[in-house]
Order: structure tokens, then C-alpha cells, then sequence
């Protein structure tokens, strides 16, 4: 992976933060090398068959500020760079907010988050458990899975 900086943090999730890149792009960061190549593959297999946003390079660290002691850069955990769309909810929807934004995402979606994941599951093989509103987003007008860390594709 080539030399990236983040222009600035956008999100958090329980175990991965978003940094954007550029416009169009942004960096998914998850808690080790390990499961940010799992997410990867995840990602991969669902983005081919149209459910989550296009990725954009291999698992690597970006820097993501300089270092206010050392003045040396600081580096993200390890991620890769991904499609930037627009989420459903704020930026604090995976915490369960009550916001006017995350509810009526929750009423306008919910139907439809689970349809879709109906039709993953049978198009790729790919079961996705954790089905709240800050794991989807809106890509082209179509719905996809926004987080494919781990924790997505546990049972909850």
C-alpha cells in the first residue's frame, strides 16, 4: 500500500474507526492485521455480488497525524482504503442513539436491512448478524453493508 494520510476521523464503531482519505474514499481501521484482512475478504465477496462498497487496496497502517512531542507521524491501526457513501444514521448510530436521524432511518430501513440480508446470505453464503442501522449505508441508492468487521458476522 502506498504512502496515504487521512485528512481527518470521521467515525467510530465498537472495534473500527473511519478516517476519509479524499472525497471518495476512506480508511476502515479494526483492532489487528488479522481482522482487517478478514474484513477485507468479507468485504471483497460482498462487494462483487453488489452489497457493500468497492475496496481499494491492501491492509496496511496510514498516517493519520504527527506526533505533538516526537513531531513524527502517528500511524492507524491496520485498515484498508474503501468507497466512502452515506450511512443511515449519524455518526453515533452503532451506540443505539435516539436521534431524530437514527429513528427514522430505523422506521424507513429496517424492513428493507433485513431483505437484504436475506439476499446476501443467499447470493454469497455470507451471514450478516449484526443488523443495526449504523452497519448499512446507501451506495448508488442501493443499501450495503457498511461494517464487515468480525463482530458483523456473529449471531446476535
Amino acid at each position: 500500500m502506498g504512502k496515504i494520510s487521512a485528512k481527518y476521523h470521521k467515525a467510530d464503531g465498537s472495534r473500527t474507526s473511519f478516517f476519509v482519505v479524499n472525497r471518495r474514499k476512506g480508511f476502515k481501521t479494526f483492532l489487528s492485521k488479522e481482522h482487517a484482512e478478514l474484513a477485507r475478504c468479507y468485504q471483497m465477496i460482498l462487494y462483487a455480488a453488489g452489497y457493500a462498497p468497492k475496496v481499494h487496496s491492501e491492509v496496511g497502517r496510514i498516517t493519520i497525524g504527527i506526533h505533538p512531542k516526537t513531531n513524527k507521524p502517528m500511524l492507524s491501526q491496520w485498515g484498508y482504503v474503501v468507497q466512502k457513501v452515506r450511512t443511515l444514521g449519524c455518526s453515533d448510530s452503532a451506540g443505539g442513539c435516539d436521534c431524530e436521524r437514527c429513528e427514522c432511518a430505523r422506521y424507513d430501513y429496517e424492513e428493507q436491512i433485513e431483505n437484504q440480508c436475506a439476499h446476501a446470505e443467499g447470493d454469497t453464503g455470507i451471514r450478516i448478524g449484526d443488523r443495526h442501522i449504523g452497519n448499512f449505508g446507501l451506495m448508488d441508492g442501493r443499501l450495503v453493508v457498511l461494517d464487515t468487521g468480525v463482530e458483523t458476522f456473529q449471531e446476535y
